[in-house]
């Protein structure tokens, strides 16, 4: 099994900085959450100019399976979790606290950085609405309030960052598409280069929004064609997967995946580890390097317009 790190990125619109996010989620109770069927756990730090985390996930079952011989005289064995102990599958992350781009590591069965997002969105929302009742704190003239309440209406994005042919292979994981929004490098281009999605655009970004009733395969191949013809920059695509949660996929020019290891040595590096300091962890201090080595990537400020 293989241990992968990815490319993030969390945008928190133009009200609530990233940096009041992750310090709303540090001052929060974040551990033993149930969330999805299962216990959670969130330990968050501030590190610097970044953010540092482990989420750990804890499954109830006692037993596991274990599977021993070979040829003829295989045999499976249930075997029970040391008492007072749990399974447990670990993500560890790092965030910029301008940008909200970042590293988030992934293995088969652990969480996925889509639900990890949806996992904060209740805390994100949270600190909106106290920072919205703030806000409106003597502020009588209802245009005002409105006003206000248009500010703070950004909900949190979470996306991922990939190359063009592993977007492509991303989305078709997805249960469904809802849009796709791009941006246009030129604005000379042809008519009929856009007829796979349906007409011209003559504005720099367009979304194109699928009815609910598009095959997923109909909705992909009109996406990799645009993807193909037409000098795109700036692409997402918005959809659900296959437990029904919503989630963001962004195109950009970093790698698929920023390192790759093998489980049993990432286990053998981490052996034992107190969550409360993980950030003296093999994982955390290889994910800091990475964020390091790639440095403009995730520190680069973009203006949000």
């Amino acid at each position: 099994m293989k241990v992968k790190v990815f490319g993030i990125q969390f945008n928190t619109g133009k009200a609530v900085t990233v940096s009041q996010f992750f310090d709303h989620l540090i001052a929060s109770n974040t551990t033993n959450i149930d969330f999805h069927g299962f216990k959670r756990f969130l330990y968050l730090k501030k590190h610097d100019e970044k953010y540092i985390g482990l989420f750990v996930t804890t499954k109830d079952h006692k037993k596991f399976m274990e599977m021993s011989g070979d040829g003829g005289n295989v045999e499976i064995t249930a075997r029970d979790v040391t008492e007072g102990s749990a399974l447990a599958d670990f993500n560890f992350f790092v965030v910029h606290s301008a940008t909200g781009r970042g590293l988030y590591q992934h293995y088969y069965h652990s969480c996925t950085f889509p639900q990890f997002g949806t996992f904060t969105k209740s805390y994100f929302e949270q600190l909106k609405g106290k920072m919205l009742d703030a806000a409106l704190k003597g502020v009588a003239k209802k245009t005002e309030q409105t006003k206000l309440r248009q500010k703070f209406k950004d909900a949190l994005v979470w996306t991922y960052f990939m190359r063009q042919e592993s977007f492509v292979q991303l989305i078709a994981k997805l249960s469904r598409i809802k849009s796709f929004a791009y941006g246009i490098s030129s604005l000379a281009a042809k008519e009929s280069v856009f007829t796979p999605l349906g007409g011209l655009s003559k504005s720099v970004k367009q979304t194109y929004t699928f009815e609910p009733e598009t095959k997923l395969s109909q909705a992909i191949e009109a996406i990799k064609s645009a993807l193909g013809l037409i000098d795109i920059d700036d692409a997402s695509v918005q959809g659900v997967d296959e437990k029904d949660e919503p989630v963001t996929i962004h195109l950009e020019s970093n790698l698929d995946a920023f390192a790759e290891y093998d489980f049993d040595v990432v286990a053998n590096k981490m052996s034992k580890f107190t969550p409360a300091n993980f950030e003296k962890s093999w994982m955390t201090i290889e994910l800091l390097k990475l964020f390091k080595d790639n440095g403009p990537r995730f520190t680069l400020v973009v203006d949000k317009g």
